[in-house]
């Protein structure tokens, strides 16, 4: 009987014994870190609270701050996002409780979330993703067209740039023929530098060209002068006069963002220089009339547009000195001086000039800074974002920013006030003041220098005290901001 024999065994056939068990898997850190962070950035946050005035900006900047760290730390992409836009968010309100921003209408929120997207970008480490940058330019974008020429004035010297937009073909062109050799690598990278240059492109140019849309004139505001040659390519002149009519009244309505300059004259007539600058080929008709409507003798431009853009209308008017003034402006600077009668004057957004007027004076402001110079009349002056500063005023009735900074120096002995939501109220009081002073801050320093005062009076939040004889009195109450009292220089 045959056997089978079987072959021998390897060593090498043997079944391996099973592997260790793997340790147990770690918990995920993202939260965890992120957890960590914020205790971290609160704890340091309400340290700080003990010595320093704490706001809401940074609130928003200690909760941008952790999720810098929980994206850094855990390696998720996704704290990069929040982290940026509360970065963003944070410098907005924090410069914005400062009373450090000026003329903004929404531009400078919009503007900080740009620059947040951009920001989560850079903690998020990942080049080829380049996606934030789309919704950095359309917020960046519309965010220079509301802020508009006023803040942007320095942005003109970059002008320059708008005539190489045809490099930007080149280098797209040049891009889709090389691109396809590279490997994939270089061409992401390569391809989101691209896209970046572009972006950075498009919003230095179109916010140099708002910004020489509107070169500010006059003094105050001497960014650019009128003789400026960054200015729209299309440009003509024309000159009206016309008597001031019954009513004494001079209204200027002045919609195009232009600048209007108003100073007074010896004339018995109303005599108007206008300047348009256009960036197509003007129509043949006129620019502005000047004719009475209503009986009031009103100045505007003539409404016309081409390409869905209107073009920017400057007055500069010379005025009999005891006209009644009635100033309109959509958007631009106003710079009126040297009238004995009574001015009004509105501004949607722009900065305002008023200098040397003895008669009442109203001015109210959406958005940019007013300075007053030597106003002796009754003043009453509003802004809702902006710095209001004034020097030489001997009747201020009523003075109020909803956001942002208030200095004024002169003469009190009325009956005045004084209110500002966010920023700092510096008064400076001439020798010969004489009135009561009450002032009140829900967050912020109190305090009066070099002042000679009668029965002062302080706490935390309220201090009162008499300048002079105490004729008038003048209340101050700020919701975010210090109150300072000094003798006028």
């Amino acid at each position: 009987m045959s056997t089978t024999q079987l072959p021998p065994v390897d060593r090498h056939d043997q079944i391996a014994p099973p592997p260790p068990p793997a340790p147990p898997a770690r918990a995920p850190r993202s939260g965890r870190d992120f957890l960590a962070a914020l205790l971290i950035a609160f704890g340091i946050l309400f340290l700080l609270a003990n010595y320093v005035r704490i706001g809401g900006g940074l609130v928003l900047l200690a909760l941008g701050l952790a999720f810098a760290f929980a994206r850094i730390s855990s390696g998720r992409y996704g704290f990069a996002i929040p982290a940026g836009i509360l970065l963003g968010l944070g410098a907005f309100v924090s410069l914005q409780e400062a009373g450090r921003l000026v003329g903004d209408d929404g531009g400078w929120s919009l503007l900080s979330l740009a620059a947040g997207f951009v920001v989560a970008y850079l903690i998020g480490g990942r080049p080829a993703e380049i996606w934030p940058f789309i919704p950095a330019a359309v917020l960046g974008l519309l965010g220079i067209f509301l802020l508009g020429s006023v803040s942007l004035a320095p942005l003109a010297s970059f002008y320059w740039t708008i005539a190489y937009w045809p490099i930007v073909l080149v280098v797209l062109g040049l891009w889709l023929f090389l691109r396809d050799p590279l490997p994939a690598v270089y061409r992401r990278l390569i391809g989101a530098l691209i896209t970046l240059l572009i972006l950075v492109y498009a919003v230095i140019a179109i916010g140099a060209s708002f910004a020489v849309a509107s070169p500010p004139l006059g003094s105050g505001f001497g960014a650019i002068s009128q003789t400026s040659p960054f200015v729209a390519p299309f440009q003509r002149s024309e000159a009206l006069s016309a008597p001031i009519g019954p009513s004494g009244l001079i209204r200027v309505n002045n919609p195009t963002g232009g600048s209007t300059i108003i100073r007074a004259s010896t004339s018995p007539t109303v005599q108007a220089n206008v300047t348009e600058r256009a960036w197509w080929q003007a129509t043949t008709g006129p620019s502005a009339q000047l004719a009475l409507v209503n009986g009031v003798l009103t100045l505007e431009p003539v409404a016309w547009s081409q390409l869905g853009t209107r073009p920017r209308i400057d007055f500069v008017v010379d005025v009999p000195a005891t006209a009644l003034l009635d100033v309109n402006a959509s958007s631009g600077s106003i710079d009126v001086r040297g009238t004995s009668g009574a001015v009004q004057v509105n501004a949607s957004s722009g900065n305002v000039y008023l200098g040397q007027l003895s008669g009442p004076v109203s001015v109210q402001a959406s958005s940019g800074d007013l300075v007053l110079e030597e106003v002796t009349g009754d003043l009453q002056a509003r802004t809702s974002s902006g710095s209001i500063g004034g020097t030489g005023l001997t009747h201020m009735r009523a003075v109020s920013s909803s956001s942002g900074s208030v200095s004024l120096s002169g003469t009190f002995t009325d009956v005045a006030s004084i209110q500002t939501s966010s920023g700092d109220v510096t008064v400076r009081f001439s020798p010969n003041s004489s009135v009561r002073v009450n002032a009140t801050t829900s967050s912020g320093n109190l305090q009066a220098r070099g002042l000679d005062l009668t029965g002062p009076s302080q706490d935390q939040h309220v201090f009162s005290g008499t300048v002079g004889a105490g004729a008038g009195s003048l209340q101050i109450v700020t919701s975010s901001g210090s109150v300072t009292l000094l003798p006028a220089s």
